[in-house]
């Protein structure tokens, strides 16, 4: 069983009171020299951390004090979190996975550890251990039993849509949707999405782009046939191909710009339809030129126009949870 929760935890999905082992996950943005406690002063690497431990009674507020980083510090990892972000956490059942157990999976991992870290009160080595790519760790944690609760929460991930400014939560709620119920849409709305694509920054407002609004079922029906990922066309209301406009380009070494400038168009058209309450998917055209061909011939589209993507959209038969796909390590900030 795999569950996915927002943390901070209200409570877990099974009784309160049973006892529990864990793997917390954490990141460290940078090398970092911090002082544990009286085992003192540890040089840490930047990098993913995994901790394991155990609660006996009232885990939730174990898994709280961890996530939020809350109360005294009097266990080593205390002094870690307090540098270090969440990342995830992993919930066992005790029954199905001792605390020590699941400490010497990581050892025959291979896993580096830090010596005497959050061991005083067993024989373990350490209860900590280190990995430059955090996906290494969950790769161990769904093999170490067949039972396993996950509460991913990537770095501070709680999609309560209440933390995030109304004006943005559009770009978190839109998702792919690949389902649609075949119904139509009013033209002006179709109208609505494609003004708003245009709406896109482009190099020196050059606007090298043209829209394709597709509403004849037939050439949908074509489209999917001639497109793998594209099936979903048999059953959208509409379809938007965005083409450059060679017409328009830059010459020279900045004729490439356009790809940047219709990709601008492409997301607006996708966060248009979301908020309009539509579905929409990206089916890629560029640069595979037998998609593109194919396109053309069906649509009878210009050779002063190269298309770049294909979206296709509709009244959706699919509900899709706002995520974010943050990720730490896909983000420098220079100060």
């Amino acid at each position: 069983m795999l569950f996915a929760l927002e943390l901070p935890l209200s409570k877990l999905p099974f009784d309160t009171n049973e006892a529990i082992t864990y793997c917390f996950v954490m990141f460290l943005s940078t090398d970092q020299r911090i002082q544990i406690g009286q085992r003192g002063e540890i040089f840490f690497q930047s990098g993913f951390y995994a901790y394991v431990g155990s609660a006996k009674k009232n885990p939730s507020s174990r898994i709280n004090r961890h996530w939020l980083g809350i109360g005294k510090k009097k266990w080593h990892i205390d002094y870690l979190r307090a540098e270090a972000k969440p990342h995830s956490m992993w919930v066992f059942r005790q029954t199905m996975l001792e605390e020590c157990h699941l400490a010497e999976y990581f050892r025959k991992f291979g896993f580096d550890s830090i010596s005497n870290f959050g061991s005083s009160d067993c024989r373990c080595p350490s209860h900590l251990f280190y990995s430059s790519n955090g996906s290494n760790f969950e790769s161990l944690l769904r093999e170490c039993s067949p039972v396993f609760l996950k509460f991913l929460v990537e770095n501070e991930r709680s999609l309560s849509m209440k933390q995030y400014p109304e004006k943005i939560r559009l770009l978190f709620e839109r998702r792919s949707i690949r389902r649609f119920s075949g119904e139509r849409i009013n033209n002006e709305h179709l109208l609505w999405i494609s003004e708003a694509g245009l709406a896109a920054p482009s190099a020196s407002n050059r606007r090298p782009w043209h829209i394709t609004i597709i509403t004849n079922r037939d050439e949908l029906n074509r489209l999917a046939e001639v497109n793998p990922y594209g099936k979903m066309l048999t059953k959208a209301a509409a379809a938007f191909v965005v083409s450059g406009d060679k017409k328009r380009m830059y010459e020279g070494e900045g004729r490439d710009f356009w790809i940047q400038d219709c990709s601008a168009v492409t997301q607006n058209i996708l966060l248009a339809t979301h908020g309009l309450g539509y579905g929409g998917v990206w089916i890629g055209q560029h640069p595979l030129q037998d998609r593109k061909n194919a396109a053309r011939e069906i649509l009878m589209i210009p050779d002063h126009l190269e298309p770049l993507s294909l979206i296709a959209v509709g009244v959706p038969e699919e509900n899709k949870e706002a995520r974010t796909q943050w990720e730490e390590t896909q983000v420098t900030w220079r100060e």
